[in-house]
């Protein structure tokens, strides 16, 4: 047979069989790759209407199954195998909202994402939305007050939705999603134009605010004033002991921690002379 499509001339075996009362042929006139080219561009829309044509069902969980991964070669194997007697009325498309990530996900949704976007939505989509809450939180976004939060929300589900219109080459739902996104980036204070020289500097601007943040991080506790009269830590106390006990056997007093210290500095001051005396005579000074 020769493919109205490509005019290529091919095996009978390469044009797929029909099921239709309105014609006496046994298959149709486009072969098998041609049809699938076309299926794989045309999306769903032109899958179910070459099933209408061949008058042959659309089954949601044999279409959307490992099995046949979307390939209408395999599905109409499959179709002939199981399903011989069925027409295309018997399709389950009217029954079920046609999804693949609804088809193979048996997840569901958690409940605090349920809680933070409302209900509604598909698992994928609630992913989506809280990646971008994510992104944005980490970006160093301050939520002010509830309504900075609410508004932040919406702006996620919105961009989202609008990147999803988008990738569906739906323009003109993705321009109404967008104008959604825009109002809600603008109550969550979210867009450039509306940032202020505090919120590019966490709020500081002056020397005495700087201080208190200093203040609060995490590793001050490095910076600040040490007691040397006494003892930092479990070493510092075991040799202080130690030192005690030595006197103690050579019938000497015991010593205060602040006079061992004081030791500390001076064989420290002792070394560094000896180091820059060292440095001078060599000529690295």
């Amino acid at each position: 047979m020769i493919c109205s499509k490509c005019n290529k001339e091919k095996n009978v075996n390469k044009f797929f069989k029909t099921r239709s009362s309105f014609t006496n042929k046994e298959r149709i006139d486009t072969c098998n790759e041609c049809v699938d080219t076309q299926i794989k561009n045309g999306g769903m829309d032109e899958l179910l209407k070459f099933l209408r044509f061949v008058d042959t069902p659309f089954l949601n969980k044999i279409w959307f199954s490992d099995k046949v991964n979307e390939n209408i070669g395999t599905y109409m194997k499959n179709i002939a195998l199981n399903n011989k007697n069925d027409t295309y009325v018997n399709s389950d498309i009217e029954v079920k909202q046609i999804s693949k990530l609804e088809v193979e996900s048996n997840e569901e949704v958690p409940e605090d994402l349920v809680e933070r976007f409302g209900p509604g939505y598909p698992l994928e989509e609630y992913k989506a939305f809280q990646k971008k809450y994510d992104f944005i939180k980490n970006g160093g976004y301050q939520e002010n007050t509830t309504m900075h939060t609410e508004a932040l929300i919406k702006y996620c589900i919105f961009q989202i939705k609008t990147e999803i219109a988008l990738a569906q080459n739906d323009l003109a739902t993705a321009k109404e999603y967008a104008k959604f996104a825009k109002e809600a980036a603008s109550a969550a204070k979210i867009n450039p134009n509306q940032f202020k020289k505090e919120d590019l500097s966490n709020g500081i601007e002056a020397f005495g605010e700087l201080s208190r943040v200093i203040e609060g991080a995490k590793d001050v506790i490095s910076v600040l004033p040490k007691f040397r009269e006494r003892p930092q830590d479990k070493v510092d106390v075991t040799l202080w002991c130690y030192i005690n006990y030595v006197r103690d056997l050579q019938g000497l007093e015991p010593v205060k921690y602040s006079e061992i210290y004081k030791f500390y500095d001076e064989i420290k001051k002792e070394y560094e002379n000896a180091i820059i005396t060292d440095e001078v005579k060599s000529g690295d000074f």
